[in-house]
C-alpha cells in the first residue's frame, strides 16, 4: 500500500479538503500478470485512458503524483501529461526520493508545475494554502517550480520532530483488500489480511547509495511506543490485520 500520500491525504483530510488515491497499479484486475503490449513488453496496471476518465470522474483542482525510484519517473511524468490533457487547468506536483534528488531537471517537464522535496507530509498542506493565498510566500518548506523560465527551489527548512503529530495513514482511501488479493509485497508476508507500518524516519548513515538521509534526514526519528500501538490497534480493529510489515 503506498503510505506516503496516504499520510499526506491524512492531513489534508483533517483540514476538510476532499482527496482521492488512485493507485493505477493495483487498481488493474491483471496487474499480477500484466498485459502484453508487444512481443518484448508488458504494462503492469491501467492504462492511459483509464488514467484519465479517473481524473474525469474526480475532477481535482490539483494532482500529486509519487515517484518513489527513478525507473518510475517515466510514468510519473506520463501521468502529469495525462492530468493536462485531461484539463490543462490542473495543477500538478511531483514527490518522492526521485524528484527530490532531481529537482531541476524534473522541473524541465512542461507538464510538471510544481515539486515538493522531502518529507512532505504538512508541507504540501502548507503549498496548497499558499496556492489558495492563505500563506506567505517565505513560509514554503521544500517546494520546486519555474519562475520566469529558471527553476525556483524553496529550500527544505527540516524535518518533522514530533511524529505523533502525524495522523495515521487514509488507508480508508486506499482498496486495501487488492492488495491482499494479488498478494504481492515488498517483503514476505506469510498471513493475510496484511498491511505496511512506519514507525520511524530517518537514517544518520551515509551510504553512497541511497537516498534516505536527504529525502528523511539524517536523524533517527522514532514515534512513542503508544502512538505505534494505538495505530496496531486502529489497524486490528478495523481491517483485521494479522500482519504487519515495519
Amino acid at each position: 500500500p503506498t503510505l506516503g500520500p496516504a499520510y499526506i491525504a491524512a492531513v489534508l483530510e483533517q483540514c476538510v479538503y476532499e482527496v482521492k488515491i488512485l493507485d493505477a497499479i493495483i487498481e488493474d484486475v491483471s496487474c499480477a500478470v500484466g498485459k502484453q503490449l508487444n512481443s518484448k513488453m508488458l504494462r503492469f496496471g491501467l492504462d492511459d485512458q483509464q488514467i484519465e476518465a479517473a481524473i474525469h470522474e474526480f475532477k481535482p483542482e490539483v494532482v500529486g503524483v509519487s515517484c518513489v525510484v527513478s525507473a518510475k519517473y517515466y510514468d510519473a511524468v506520463n501521468v502529469c501529461r495525462i492530468a493536462k490533457r485531461a484539463n490543462p487547468e490542473i495543477i500538478t506536483v511531483m514527490g518522492g526520493a526521485h524528484p527530490t534528488m532531481t529537482v531541476a531537471t524534473t522541473l524541465e517537464e512542461p507538464v510538471l508545475d510544481y515539486v515538493v522535496l522531502g518529507e512532505a507530509d504538512f508541507s504540501t498542506l502548507g503549498w496548497i494554502r499558499w496556492l489558495e493565498g492563505r500563506l506567505d510566500e517565505s513560509e514554503l518548506d521544500g517546494v520546486g517550480t519555474r519562475r520566469d523560465g529558471k527553476v525556483k527551489v524553496y529550500p527544505k527548512k527540516g524535518f518533522i520532530d514530533d511524529l505523533n503529530k502525524v495522523p495515521f495513514p487514509a488507508r480508508h482511501l486506499l482498496h486495501l483488500e487488492r492488495y491482499w488479493e494479488v498478494n504481492l509485497p515488498h517483503g514476505e508476508a506469510t498471513r493475510s489480511p496484511w498491511t505496511t507500518i512506519i514507525t520511524s524516519r530517518g537514517c544518520p548513515a551515509k551510504c553512497t547509495y541511497c537516498s534516505a538521509g536527504l529525502l528523511w534526514g539524517r536523524k533517527y526519528r522514532a514515534r512513542s511506543p503508544e502512538n505505534v500501538l494505538a495505530e496496531i490497534g486502529h489497524l486490528v480493529d478495523r481491517y483485521g490485520i494479522k500482519e504487519l510489515l515495519i
